[in-house]
């Protein structure tokens, strides 16, 4: 599921929505580019609520660690097809 806008608040004027994922749970995917703070970091956010802090899923994304979880594995694919990994 792909849709255009999110379903959950997401607070970080940094993240690019990239679309929805869903597994029974509705999750809206975002990139987050950290390099603008002097590092090369890339970091996947998968949020599945609206609560602040609490209903989300990240993992800095690195060539060599695993993703945990099928939404980040989405987020992943879904931020290397625009072109942003």
């Amino acid at each position: 599921m792909n849709t255009l806008q999110p379903q959950h608040p997401h607070d970080c004027d940094r993240c690019i929505f990239l679309g929805q994922y869903y597994d029974g749970a509705r999750y809206d995917l975002y990139f987050c580019d950290r390099k603008s703070e002097n590092r090369n970091l890339h970091i996947l956010v998968a949020r599945f609520g609206s609560k602040p802090g609490y209903d989300f899923q990240y993992q800095a994304e690195s060539p060599r660690a695993p993703l945990l979880s099928q939404p980040l594995q989405a987020a992943q694919e879904m931020a290397g097809r625009r072109g942003l990994l």
